[in-house]
């Protein structure tokens, strides 16, 4: 699992829009990750728009034991940076 904190996403938005991409691609080229998945509680809107402008759509919604209700985003396939 990759975690990123919400500070490391929104001070590193750039530099995590570049990385991502490489990092997901790297992980499925070696069989070592079939799905991608993002948790996003609802009201950071800043990291929501950085999974969308990622390629990555809402599929779903969980709740969390630790941050309650949050967001499932997933990569559309073929996306630019998915």
């Amino acid at each position: 699992m990759l975690n990123c904190a919400d500070d490391v996403l929104t001070a590193g938005r750039a530099t995590l829009l570049e990385a991502a991409p490489g990092l997901m691609h790297g992980a499925a080229a070696k069989g070592a990750v079939r799905r991608f998945l993002v948790s996003i509680t609802p009201d950071n809107g800043s990291s929501i728009a950085l999974a969308q402008k990622m390629g990555s759509r809402r599929t779903g919604e969980q709740i969390d034991t630790e941050d309650g209700p949050e967001y499932r985003y997933e990569p559309i396939v073929g996306a630019s940076g998915a």
